[in-house]
């Protein structure tokens, strides 16, 4: 079986995931009973991994255009200000 959204998580996951589902195909009624538990495991973790990096660049991309827009804020009303003086 192939994993469905390979092209959105990083090679190390897309092996977690590839042997989780290679587990659940091969398995049979014995998946039921959690034999690919561990595999599960490890994918979903790395996952989460994943998601919280892509979070914590996304915040920093966030803090640095806030940022820039408090600057161009800021010199806006100071030249505005200028003009008025």
């Amino acid at each position: 079986m192939s994993f469905p959204q390979a092209h959105l998580h990083t090679d190390e996951c897309n092996e977690f995931a590839k042997t989780y589902f290679t587990c659940i195909e091969e398995s049979g009624f014995i998946k039921w009973l959690g034999h690919c538990e561990d595999s599960y495991r490890m994918m979903k973790n790395c996952f989460k991994k994943e998601r919280l990096l892509k979070a914590e660049a996304n915040h920093i991309k966030a803090r640095q255009r806030n940022e820039e827009t408090r600057r161009r804020i800021s010199e806006y009303y100071a030249k505005e200000k200028s003009k008025a003086a």
